[in-house]
């Protein structure tokens, strides 16, 4: 059996723990990034191999003689590391696998400007994507890993509405090239920073508070209809739509539904697709408002404007949940569109309540309808009446 030892090689050289330095002193074999291995290499007595591929690193190991090997991984075993890797490709009785945690570079950062990050959220962009938007307005403070992608950062919350946040930027944290620099997002672009960057965001109004039927007047709305927020309340129960999905909201005026479906998914996507221009302009407006970041507005009539699209028509395609507000005529074609995707639609004319459960039955879909009748109250000198809206029928699939 090989003994494997993933030690974190923290933030600079000096940053490892003495149990992991005693056990890189101790190994006969040394695996890591040039860069680590460079960072300890007066403490190697044995055969370095400087590579960071996970299929090389295992070849090597396998044929290798030696039995007691370390792994250098950067900053902290549990961080965006490479060890999560590692312990599924040597899940295996022929090895024994040790992790030995390092500094990490959000504890090195927290440290250099005084702030906890016990309750901080961490997200990382550096070859991935998150919505970030989210992360930030939901805590008062996020560290984002980077990679070279700062100014794409930066633009995600300045569309978003978040340009005056503070927002500090650790680069080469620990070692003799440290550099820390407080700025706000909207001046992040102006800053020279290292492509391997960390940030660190605070938001004072941090809220992670997610309602369902946001009063009207939130919502800029110009002349461009609406729905209303007792109607939107029942919709968005209806799509039950989880953290992760990718939903589609077409016909989508104001961006209501729009807004209240992105702050549903907020790990996931939302595609807003909407035919008027001056919905488009209001639907771009209240998501700023709201300091939503994960979602595509796009303008053109549904189904044809998705000839168009490259990524987005896969992803629109392959929807978790869609909800169809305005078919411009199109309802049977658009519901043919989404045969597994969890569906709800609207309708005010019986024509398009027809329609719709039409199609739905000829496709074998099964489906429930519910009718909204809402009257709200309005003042008329000294008295209170009740005003009705139009009823709405709403069909969702089950």
């Amino acid at each position: 059996m090989k003994r494997i030892t993933v030690i974190g090689a923290g933030t600079a050289s000096g940053m490892i723990s003495l149990s992991g330095l005693d056990k890189l002193k101790r190994a006969g074999l040394v695996i890591g990034a040039a860069r680590l291995t460079e960072m300890y290499e007066n403490y190697i007595g044995a055969e370095i191999y400087s590579e960071y591929r996970i299929d090389m690193i295992k070849r090597k190991i396998d044929e290798s003689e030696e039995r007691y090997i370390a792994l250098l991984v950067s900053g902290d075993t549990g961080f965006y590391s490479l060890t999560e890797k590692i312990l599924e490709v040597f899940d295996d009785e022929n090895y024994d696998v040790e992790v030995i945690p390092g500094i990490s570079s959000v504890s090195s950062l927290s440290a250099a400007v005084g702030i906890s990050w016990q309750d901080a959220a961490l997200c990382s962009m550096h070859g991935r994507d998150c919505n970030i938007v989210e992360y930030v307005r939901r805590n008062h403070s996020t560290f984002v890993l980077t990679g070279g992608n700062i100014s794409e950062v930066s633009d995600r919350l300045i569309k978003a509405g978040y340009g005056n946040l503070k927002v500090y930027v650790g680069s080469n944290l620990d070692s003799g090239e440290e550099k820390i620099i407080s700025t706000d997002i909207a001046g992040l672009a102006e800053k020279t920073t290292d492509k391997l960057s960390l940030l660190l965001i605070i938001n004072d109004e941090a809220n992670e508070f997610v309602a369902a039927g946001m009063e009207d007047e939130i919502f800029a709305r110009g002349d461009v209809p609406m729905t209303k927020s007792e109607v939107r309340a029942v919709i968005i129960s209806k799509l039950q739509i989880r953290p992760e999905d990718t939903c589609v909201d077409i016909g989508a005026g104001t961006g209501s539904v729009t807004a209240e479906m992105a702050l549903a998914a907020w790990k996931g996507k939302v595609y807003a697709i909407e035919r008027k221009a001056e919905a488009i302009e209001l639907i771009k407006e209240n998501l700023n408002k709201l300091h939503i970041g994960n979602t595509t507005v796009i303008e053109g009539e549904a189904p044809g404007c998705f000839d168009s699209l490259d990524e987005e028509r896969e992803n629109i395609m392959d929807a978790d949940r869609v909800f169809i507000g305005g078919s411009g005529g199109n309802i049977r074609e658009l519901i043919g569109l989404w045969e597994n995707a969890h569906m709800v639609i609207t309708a005010i004319a019986l024509e398009t309540l027809g329609e719709a459960t039409d199609e739905l039955k000829k496709r074998g879909r099964f489906y429930k309808v519910v009718q909204i009748n809402v009257a709200k109250s309005r003042k008329t000198g000294e008295l209170n009446l009740m005003t009705a809206n139009n009823p709405v029928n709403i069909i969702y699939t089950v």
